[in-house]
């Protein structure tokens, strides 16, 4: 297991974020974007709570970042189990 997926582990992601039923490893772009994604979501509650603007464009710029990153892994997953196939 990657150093990234342990991590992910680690800090109690549900499995579905590291591993598929079939005990395949999904795309790192999924991992990652998942993170991204819920990082933006602490910084733009966070600045909601402070009243920072820019903590909450950061928030929101992070969270569309990991939405188009997890895309991207997912695309590559259905690529690459087509071609399993």
């Amino acid at each position: 297991m990657s150093r990234l997926l342990e991590w992910a582990k680690l800090r109690g992601f549900p499995a579905r974020c590291y591993e598929t039923a079939r005990g395949m490893v999904m795309d790192r772009n999924r991992v990652v974007g998942s993170v991204k994604e819920a990082k933006g979501a602490v910084k733009e509650a966070v600045g909601t709570a402070i009243g920072d603007a820019k903590l909450q464009a950061d928030g929101r710029a992070d969270k569309v970042e990991g939405k188009t990153q997890n895309a991207i892994g997912g695309a590559m997953d259905t690529v690459r189990n087509a071609l399993k196939k």
